[in-house]
């Protein structure tokens, strides 16, 4: 399969620098501390270069050994017996996976009788190999993805001013035919935008501010065996 891939430079910056890259999303909310006590089981999905959330009863899991991962294996096959999960958290992680639907069926299996899988996925974003980028979703994607979850919650993770903000980021990037300026400008930008993106306070709630969505959620609970 010819899959257009992280290139090997990118990967080595963000290893080294992805803590003072600028974040243009606001989180319209914290799904996390909504659905986290602290006393759950849970599994993390793709926890990344940086650390996200931080428990005892956490188990981080990623394709590669970044700071914090305690576990190395592919979200296709996940390398835990069955029913062993109170909590699955999946942040910006199934776009960069080749199956998706596979990647739901090993959450459904690992996940305990009335355990909960909390997601986001991209929508309105643009390409981010890391190191892949397949696919977006709208809210009736996502709830199709995980129609073998009961739907508890659905909503707009990132809003539509998010997504312009990073959109004209990249945009401007692109007309930068060297790859290192490309990247560093793109990170200036981002810090000169960064005030910006608490306008989506304000735009989301806008009915039709969904149809332009940075991100999208999805809350579902393992209720029974099959649905």
């Amino acid at each position: 399969m010819d899959f257009q891939e992280e290139s090997r430079t990118l990967r080595l910056l963000k290893d080294k620098f992805i803590r003072f890259w600028p974040d243009l999303s606001y989180r319209l909310v914290d799904l996390d501390a909504k659905y986290l006590t602290g006393l759950e089981k849970t599994l993390v999905i793709g926890s990344g270069r940086m650390l996200k959330i931080r428990r005892q009863s956490l188990i981080n899991t990623d394709i590669r050994l970044f700071p914090g991962v305690s576990v190395v294996c592919d979200a296709q096959r996940l390398s835990f017996a069955e029913n062993v999960f109170d909590r699955i958290i999946c942040h910006q992680v199934l776009e960069h996976i080749p199956d998706a639907d596979e990647v739901v069926s090993e959450m459904f299996r690992v996940l305990r009788l009335r355990g909960r899988v909390i997601v986001t996925v991209p929508f309105y974003f643009p390409f981010h190999a890391s190191p892949y980028d397949f696919r977006r979703w709208t809210i009736p994607g996502i709830k199709k993805t995980f129609e073998m979850f009961h739907e508890v919650e659905t909503g707009m993770y990132i809003g539509p001013v998010s997504a312009i903000l990073t959109g004209f980021q990249h945009f401007i990037g692109l007309l930068v035919p060297n790859f290192y300026c490309s990247y560093l400008l793109r990170g200036l930008i981002g810090y000169v935008l960064y005030p910006l993106k608490f306008f989506d306070l304000f735009f989301s709630r806008f009915p039709s501010a969904i149809n332009m969505a940075a991100s999208v959620y999805f809350v579902g609970e393992k209720y029974m065996v099959e649905k």
